[in-house]
């Protein structure tokens, strides 16, 4: 059983690389945002640029010089939630959260637990939720957060890390976000992950 993660039913929200946990943002237990904070509206698969374009933050990155005044964001760690729901049905499987790609480091929680880190943007990753997951009608809904970290500022940095031309904003803006889809997996007590 999968139960695709992606889509617009996301937010996001910018805030000072180290104060995003200090406002608790890792602690989204499934509600939507508060009035505390105006998260934007995000989708995923996507990146952080084209989110805050569409929220109106930005001017379109691709006209004349807006990529430069966007270069804002990259000074910022960029926080990503959404809340999913798991049927009673799938009591008792196993469980773990599937990312295709996140550009490029991030961290994750769920329902306040941290899973862990990851760095690298063409590696898929995942994490075992079972022992956090909230299952059944009766449930509460879960929630994912994924924190994004500031990306290198310099394409130099960046270099052997990741392929400089990344084609939707060409040098201006080091790209970052949840480039690939994410989705949750259930399975019985084993599954095999690679046969080759």
């Amino acid at each position: 059983w999968t139960l695709d993660l992606s889509g617009c039913n996301w937010q996001m929200e910018g805030i000072r690389p180290g104060q995003g946990e200090i406002e608790g943002f890792h602690r989204h237990s499934g509600s939507v945002a508060g009035s505390a904070f105006n998260w934007n509206g995000a989708s995923v698969p996507g990146d952080v640029y084209t989110d805050l374009w569409r929220a109106g933050e930005i001017d379109d990155p691709h006209y004349g010089r807006n990529g430069m005044k966007a270069k804002w964001a990259m000074e910022r760690e960029w926080w990503y939630r959404t809340a999913f729901k798991v049927p009673a049905a799938q009591q008792g499987r196993r469980f773990r959260i599937v990312f295709d790609g996140v550009d490029y480091s991030c961290d994750v929680w769920l329902n306040g637990h941290y899973l862990g880190q990851h760095e690298g943007m063409g590696s898929a990753f995942e994490f075992e939720v079972s022992s956090w997951l909230d299952v059944g009608d009766k449930a509460g809904q879960n929630g994912l957060v994924v924190r994004l970290n500031p990306p290198p500022r310099m394409y130099r940095e960046v270099a052997g890390r990741k392929f400089a031309w990344h084609g939707d904003y060409w040098r201006t803006l080091t790209p970052m976000g949840i480039w690939q889809p994410v989705r949750l997996v259930a399975t019985g007590p084993m599954h095999i992950a690679d046969p080759l």
